[in-house]
């Protein structure tokens, strides 16, 4: 995220915050209906795809997204094709074990049903 504000981008969707925002909830239901959009090994897969409008609901106002922008990558891209893309690649095992003591404590029930809905992608 710093390295974002660095570059001059200051208003920034963190997903965690909106974990646990209560004035950010309301975005939840989206990254379900995305998930429903995106991801065909989940049993409520629509493959109704998800264009720039759906992630305008909740990235208009935003710069810059991190983290959960992640898992919808290739949507993200499509949506924005002038948008800059900063891929950091880890080892995986690394990263795995640096963040895992984030999400264990995770209280947010959304958070929950998120993680629970979108499984071993």
């Amino acid at each position: 995220m710093k390295a974002l504000e660095i570059l001059g981008y200051t208003n920034l969707h963190h997903g965690w915050e909106a974990s646990e925002r209560d004035d950010m909830q309301w975005q939840w239901p989206i990254f379900d209906c995305a998930a429903d959009a995106t991801y065909p090994n989940i049993p409520t897969y629509n493959g109704k795809g998800f264009g720039r409008s759906d992630w305008d609901e909740i990235f208009s106002e935003y710069d810059a997204v991190s983290d959960i922008g992640s898992l919808f990558a290739e949507s993200l891209i499509k949506a924005y094709p002038d948008a800059k893309v900063i891929l950091v690649e880890r080892d995986i095992e690394k990263w795995y074990n640096s963040a895992l003591p984030i999400f264990q404590p995770a209280q947010n029930p959304r958070l929950r049903k998120f993680a629970i809905k979108i499984g071993d992608l």
